[in-house]
């Protein structure tokens, strides 16, 4: 009855957080991270430093990802639960992105926000086309908030989801 009591909670709960983005990512050992995830991993990635792995659960779905330098680059390569590739993403910096690409995510932010500043952008492949996704800080007329955004190759808007940070239960002075 506990458990069904949970359950039926946790859903009314979930119900006003459509299209906000609260994920959980718990550090993992190489050994609990799926056997074909790594193998991908080693034939893609020969130079690679400092990897770590992880399990995030958002919502229903589990996804394990594993976090490392390679080339000069931060990679973050996702894979679905099977230990399928989902796609992996490169940290870029916003000079790098092709430049009518650029312009149009700047077009957009311009549009749709007061104010705002890009936090962090990834360089998307792996399902067979290339997008950006920009962490930004956007200030509209609703207030200022951290979202996730999805851009296409063009730089054209695909999706954008708010960003829910876990609270702090330390008490800062």
């Amino acid at each position: 009855m506990k458990k069904l009591f949970s359950i039926l909670i946790f859903t009314i709960f979930q119900i006003p957080l459509f299209g906000q983005k609260i994920e959980v990512e718990k550090r993992i050992k190489k050994s609990e991270f799926p056997t074909v995830a790594e193998t991908f991993i080693k034939e893609k990635f020969s130079e690679k430093k400092r990897i770590k792995y992880f399990k995030e659960i958002n919502g229903d779905t589990i996804h394990y990802e594993a976090k490392f330098k390679s080339d000069g680059y931060c990679y973050s390569v996702e894979f679905f639960d099977n230990g399928q590739l989902e796609d992996i993403e490169k940290k870029i910096q916003e000079n790098e992105l092709p430049a009518a690409t650029q312009k149009n995510i700047n077009d957009y932010f311009a549009r749709h926000y007061k104010k705002y500043k890009i936090k962090k952008i990834q360089e998307q492949t792996g399902h067979g086309t290339t997008r950006y996704e920009i962490e930004a800080k956007g200030k509209d007329q609703s207030g200022t908030y951290l979202y996730e955004f999805l851009f296409s190759e063009t730089g054209l808007f695909i999706q954008r989801q708010k960003i829910i940070l876990p609270s702090n239960n330390i008490t800062l002075y």
